[in-house]
């Protein structure tokens, strides 16, 4: 559920940066047209850009804050699970290689393997 918010949320974020990008390269090009006196509503325009640009730097701080403590216990939980599934790793190739070597040494001292004749 969280997870999903914060996907949504930084979606949302993208989706306003890229039609912010587009509107400043917009205005920039017809800036470059126009080539005259900067008019009082392409000043407005920009002002108001920014003050945008601003609140959605803040609210990606704030969304990142707000989730920074679930961010860090999913990463120990990851990290402890990791390291319990290393040991039972660990623990069964020992099982499987002591195994193995006990075998190995019956065959080597018998000759058989669980009572045939190998030769």
């Amino acid at each position: 559920m969280n997870s999903e918010k914060i996907i949504l949320a930084f979606a949302k974020v993208k989706e306003d940066m890229t039609f912010l990008k587009t509107e400043i390269e917009k205005v920039s090009k017809d800036k470059k047209k126009t080539e005259k006196a900067p008019d009082k509503s392409l000043l407005e325009y920009n002002s108001k850009i920014d003050e945008t640009i601003d609140k959605l730097s803040k609210s990606v701080i704030k969304i990142e804050n707000e989730y920074k403590d679930e961010i860090d216990k999913t990463h120990r939980i990851l990290s402890k699970l990791k390291e319990d599934f290393d040991k039972k790793l660990e623990q069964e190739i020992s099982i499987l290689k002591s195994d193995f070597e006990e075998k190995l040494s019956d065959i080597e001292r018998n000759n058989t393997f669980e009572g045939e004749d190998l030769y």
